[in-house]
């Protein structure tokens, strides 16, 4: 039996891609990548990017889905290299389970460009097995993606941006990033409830303010819990800090916020432990967040709460614009 040469081979799998129902976004990937690769679609188009719009609409697919699977794809084997190499088993791109998706990838990329090693290795793990939902990822996308200031790759031969750790806004927006995550990742037995009944996490929530009011102010981070089923919920506030220094202004802002949630807290980076925490109300919690964990260093005493109503209505609002 002769041997097909590889433009015969990817000329059989075009047509059992085109024919076939049930297309995984992998596999649609890999093909494209070949396809450029080894030149196949010349004599075929003026271009690749002709070719492949071609191919779209023999599909019955949108151009710029192919595009993204063909991103994703790429991305992809440059991470299983870097991960089998790490020992994290990976299976081959056209083997990958119909849970790893082209979006939480992309994903994925970008929150490589400013998270550090340690949390892009763990969140590239349960991508690749398929085990972390596209909410998470667009979360954890969300917190980090202040760090960059703005800043987007756009266009061809554009530099992507990474984070600069000397400027001091995109540090402090890291940090927030990296306590955001930890929260969010660790076990909620920092809260004073071991196993809760709900457990949710909001980035940034601002309350809802009168109209007259002159000071507006948001919590960097707030958790909501409710230790039983029959049990009133509670709102921890956290207020993230970015450097080791708790100054006159950090601490009115404590007093400001008490009154708005059950629980307050102020939280820090692991490389911030040495902060003095005299000066600190006397209800406010203190927590030190690594990826992963999470350690009480001072335990939040309940607040009145007077105006939890008003930060459920700023939760309320974020839940609306979803």
């Amino acid at each position: 039996m002769t041997k097909q040469t590889p433009h015969e081979e990817l000329r059989r799998s075009i047509d059992l891609v085109t024919r076939s129902e049930a297309r995984a976004w992998a596999e649609i990937g890999h093909l494209l990548d070949q396809v450029d690769v080894t030149g196949f679609w010349r004599g075929q188009g003026s271009s690749f990017s002709e070719w492949l719009r071609s191919f779209a609409s023999s599909l019955g697919l949108g151009e710029a889905s192919l595009w993204r699977y063909l991103a994703s794809a790429r991305y992809y084997k440059k991470l299983q290299q870097t991960l089998s190499g790490r020992g994290v088993p990976c299976p081959q791109l056209y083997d990958l389970p119909g849970s790893v998706s082209p979006e939480n990838l992309e994903l994925l990329a970008k929150l490589a460009r400013v998270a550090p090693d340690k949390v892009v290795q763990s969140i590239a793990a349960r991508v690749v097995d398929g085990s972390i939902k596209r909410a998470e990822m667009r979360r954890t996308w969300e917190a980090y993606r202040p760090a960059l200031a703005g800043r987007t790759a756009r266009g061809t031969g554009v530099e992507v941006p990474t984070i600069d750790l000397r400027d001091s806004k995109q540090f402090h927006s890291l940090v927030e990033a990296q306590v955001f995550t930890s929260l969010s990742a660790a076990d909620p037995a920092w809260t004073g409830i071991r196993r809760p009944h709900s457990f949710e996490i909001f980035h940034r929530v601002r309350p809802e303010f009168d109209k007259s009011a002159r000071e507006r102010f948001e919590f960097d981070a707030v958790v909501v819990t409710r230790a039983s089923k029959n049990d009133p919920l509670d709102l921890h506030g956290i207020e993230i800090l970015g450097k080791s220094i708790l100054t006159p202004s950090v601490i009115a802002l404590l007093q400001k916020q008490l009154p708005y949630c059950n629980y307050l807290w102020l939280a820090i980076g692991a490389q911030s432990q040495g902060i003095d925490d005299y000066d600190l109300p006397a209800q406010v919690g203190l927590l030190v967040a690594e990826y992963n964990s999470v350690k009480v260093l001072r335990q939040a005493q309940p607040s009145i709460g007077k105006r939890t109503g008003d930060l459920a209505k700023g939760l309320l609002l974020r839940t609306l614009r979803r």
